[in-house]
């Protein structure tokens, strides 16, 4: 049995007749409620067409627990489409979070073999398109900006740090004005339902200088939000807990 022939075929024409994006996160979260595969919808409309005819020909189905259904070839292929699209165009850096954030999930639930690092060839994507615009991260002066810069190449330590697109809107909706500080508030304060709300909805960027040293955030999604998701998951396939509420 094809499990992608009725379930893709019914997003994928959702969300290219139905207008794009905003539909795409309706459609992440109805297939998360209904206990379909997230692999599905990790693709941006525009690349959707070609990719999954490429990243599933011939795929071998595996189950490893947990309500994730993963492909034994489904990475390596996946990170061969994603480096030469991103030779092609180079605002796809936008969207590579995505896929780190599902490699991490993954991973956690012994979805991914040791022997392969998304990782790895998100770096290598970096540094053929250049340093991420910080324009996208509202500006170079911003607070977030300045944090950017202070962490970057010329850190000390390796970490992941993961940037929120709306990381300025916080900032203004928390009177913050610095990026470290925001930083704390949003690892220690926020709730978690909204970050993992936020990071779901494709509105985040994960930047990678390394994972030997773990950063606060990478603490807080590893300890307390994807355990949740990891429950969330198996819940709605039968055990666990329930879906969120967002």
């Amino acid at each position: 049995m094809d499990l992608f022939a009725s379930s893709w075929l019914e997003v994928h024409a959702g969300i290219m007749s139905e207008g794009g994006w905003r539909e795409w996160e309706r459609s992440f979260f109805s297939m998360l409620r209904k206990g379909q595969e997230v692999l599905y919808l990790v693709f941006t409309p525009l690349q959707q067409r070609q990719a999954f005819q490429k990243l599933f020909a011939g795929g071998q189905q595996v189950w490893r627990g947990e309500g994730v259904f993963v492909f034994d070839t489904f990475f390596r292929r996946l990170a061969e489409e994603i480096f030469y699209a991103c030779q092609q165009d180079r605002k796809l850096i936008s969207w590579l979070g995505e896929y780190v954030l599902l490699e991490w999930i993954l991973r956690q639930q012994g979805g991914v073999g040791e022997d392969f690092s998304f990782s790895g060839w998100v770096r290598k994507i970096l540094k053929l398109v250049g340093e991420v615009k910080v324009n996208y991260l509202g500006g170079e002066e911003s607070p977030l900006g300045r944090f950017c810069r202070r962490i970057g190449r010329g850190a000390q330590k390796k970490l992941i740090y993961h940037v929120l697109k709306e990381f300025d809107n916080i900032l203004q909706e928390r009177g913050l004005a610095d990026g470290e500080d925001a930083l704390f508030f949003l690892a220690q304060k926020m709730a978690e339902e909204e970050v993992l709300e936020r990071v779901l909805r494709g509105k985040a960027f994960l930047i990678l200088e390394g994972v030997d040293d773990l950063s606060l955030l990478d603490q807080l999604l590893l300890r307390r939000i994807i355990p949740r998701m990891k429950r969330t998951l198996g819940g709605m396939l039968g055990g666990g807990e329930s879906g969120f509420d967002l």
